[in-house]
This record gives structure tokens, C-alpha cells and sequence, in this order.
């Protein structure tokens, strides 16, 4: 089963039904953390408790997904933080089934888009653009401006819970 989040632009173009008027509006705000969150796909810090969450995706596939995912938003002077709550049947015990949430790849840059991963685009002002991925134990891809040998700061961890996996982020502003 895989599954692609699709994050689209600083503040997220997506099917939430919060677009307010063209397409250039802010689509989304996103709350000042007040500390940083720790990245260990737990979601327990405050901020994360306080963050806006986004949803609900749609998969690149254009197929219905089968499972919710939430994504959360906060920021800070330093970093924009993102995280992926992506809810999987396959994940809970009593079903036993969790090699069916593919996480492969575990070399930076490797193919995680072959795993289930979540995906951020960022279109910055001024025309450079980001493309982040991490499938659900951290593993990371980027690219700017389409270049994938580029290789960014940001950081990503994960973890897999009974029913999900957690996907954490922060991206330096300074990118």
C-alpha cells in the first residue's frame, strides 16, 4: 500500500476547504512554536498540541485513500516543522500485517518514493522551489529546483505507533 502525501507550497494547497479566494491567498497559517519540538515521531510537545493540522489529502494517484492523515505546522525563527500523522490499518496489532507498510530505503537520497512516504513542496518567493520526501522510519530525499543532487539541512525522524506512523520535520528558513 503506498501512500504519497502531496504538501503543496509554503502554506499547503490542498482539498481542506479552507482556500480563501485566488489562488495566491494564504491557504493556511501556520502558529509560532513557542519552544521547538523534539523530532522523535511522538507529537507529545506542546506546539504540536497547538499547530495547525491539515487535511483532509488526497494521494498522488488521484485514488481514494483508505486511511486519514493529518499534517501539523508550526514554526519558529529558525525552522518551519511539519508532521505526518498517516493512519494505517496495517500498523494495528491484532492485524499483523505491517510489512505491508513498505520502508525499504535507508540511504539518504535513496528511492523513498518506492516506500510509503510523505511529501513536502515548497514554492518559495522568488521562484526556487523544494521538494522534500521521508518514508515512515526518517529516510530522507530532496531536491531544488529539480536538481536532485541537492542536498538540504532539514532534518526528519519517524516512528511507527499500533495504528500509524508519524513522520516529524523541520526545515531551516535559511534553505
Amino acid at each position: 500500500m503506498l501512500r504519497r502525501i502531496l504538501f503543496f507550497s509554503v502554506l499547503l494547497a490542498l482539498t481542506t476547504g479552507i482556500v480563501s479566494g485566488a489562488w495566491g491567498a494564504a491557504l493556511v497559517t501556520a502558529y509560532r512554536a513557542a519552544a521547538p519540538p523534539v523530532l522523535d515521531g511522538a507529537l507529545q510537545e506542546p506546539c504540536w498540541q497547538q499547530a495547525t493540522v491539515c487535511g483532509p489529502f488526497l494521494p498522488a494517484s488521484g485514488n481514494k485513500l483508505d486511511a486519514r492523515t493529518n499534517a501539523y505546522l508550526t514554526w519558529d525563527d529558525n525552522n518551519l516543522y511539519v508532521a505526518f500523522e498517516c493512519f494505517d490499518r496495517f500498523l494495528q496489532p491484532m492485524v499483523q500485517q505491517t510489512d505491508k507498510v513498505k520502508a525499504e530505503r535507508k540511504d539518504h537520497d535513496s528511492n523513498v518514493f518506492s516506500d510509503d512516504c510523505v511529501e513536502i513542496f515548497l514554492d518559495m518567493p522568488g521562484g526556487s522551489s523544494f521538494q522534500l520526501a521521508a518514508n515512515s522510519i526518517g529516510t530522507r530525499w530532496e531536491a531544488r529546483d529539480g536538481e536532485v543532487g541537492w542536498n538540504g539541512e532539514w532534518r526528519a525522524a519517524a516512528a511507527r505507533r499500533d495504528d500509524r506512523y508519524i513522520v516529524e520535520c523541520a526545515i531551516p528558513l535559511s534553505s
